[in-house]
């Protein structure tokens, strides 16, 4: 992932200390984490969340593994 893009999106301080700014810091990493994961940062709601992001354009991907699921950013979408 493009690491100019990633860190302008969520430069702002105050984005950052809300539920949704940290679900973001969480997935930024590329990484997958679990549906338990982004419930504990992002709240039970972290879903909305997740669709925000991929209406502004961030690719988020979903997989069911072992019974549960899990998701990670796999950066921007590319335009059509």
């Amino acid at each position: 992932m493009n690491s100019a893009i990633k860190s302008d999106y969520y430069v702002d301080d105050r984005r950052l200390s809300t539920r949704r700014g940290r679900l973001f810091h969480l997935l930024a990493d590329g990484e997958w984490h679990t549906a338990e994961d982004l419930a504990r940062v992002g709240g039970i709601s972290f879903h909305t969340s997740l669709n925000r992001f991929r209406t502004a354009g961030w690719q988020i991907v979903s997989q069911r593994s072992g019974g549960c699921w899990r998701y990670k950013l796999d950066g921007m979408e590319r335009e059509r």
